[in-house]
């Protein structure tokens, strides 16, 4: 019968469930005692101690179990609120984000989300519009794109706040801000 339950539980992907599984279980261990208690009027005392013993087992296994599931269940909440993209779900997971910013271009009248992230000496951006990723090279308090012919880079200081550059100087006066969001 808890075998049943389990099975049951690692479907579940809603924590209100879980937890409402888990009272009725806990109940029904409540109404069972109630039964035994009622139809064996020998031995009430001992009977009474052998069912409880019984439920007090019964809900160490519930606390087991749920402690086993409690993880997956987590999960199946994170992956409810992925992007929608793997490649960057993953990568929140294994990297640390450095700083979120909304970059507009004033004179084309677009913006997008900017993402830094970090992991050991490897420095990622992420253009969260289309997933683009940027392999990022750190220099101080610059962040430089890799391969770009014109030197693009990222300037952010330890406030957080961004300037964007390239060879000829600061992307200001072509339209482009960053607007600090963490």
């Amino acid at each position: 019968m808890f075998l049943k339950y389990i099975v049951y539980l690692l479907n579940i992907k809603n924590m209100r469930k879980l937890i409402l599984l888990t009272i009725i279980i806990l109940l029904s261990c409540k109404t069972e005692t109630k039964k035994n208690i009622q139809t064996k009027s020998n031995n009430k005392e001992e009977l009474l101690i052998i069912t409880e013993i019984e439920n007090a087992e019964k809900i160490k296994s519930l606390n087991k179990d749920f402690k086993n599931i409690a993880p997956s269940v987590k999960s199946s909440v994170k992956k409810t609120i992925s992007s929608g993209n793997l490649k960057y779900d993953k990568l929140k997971i294994n990297y640390t984000l450095i700083g979120k910013w909304v970059i507009n271009n004033s004179f084309l009248n677009h913006k997008y989300t900017f993402e830094i992230y970090n992991k050991g000496s490897k420095y990622l951006g992420i253009r969260l519009n289309d997933f683009t990723i940027e392999n990022l090279t750190k220099k101080e308090l610059k962040y430089y794109i890799s391969g770009n012919k014109y030197g693009e880079f990222y300037q952010v200081d330890k406030n957080k706040e961004m300037t964007l550059f390239d060879n000829d100087g600061s992307l200001v006066g072509a339209g482009y801000t960053a607007t600090k969001i963490h």
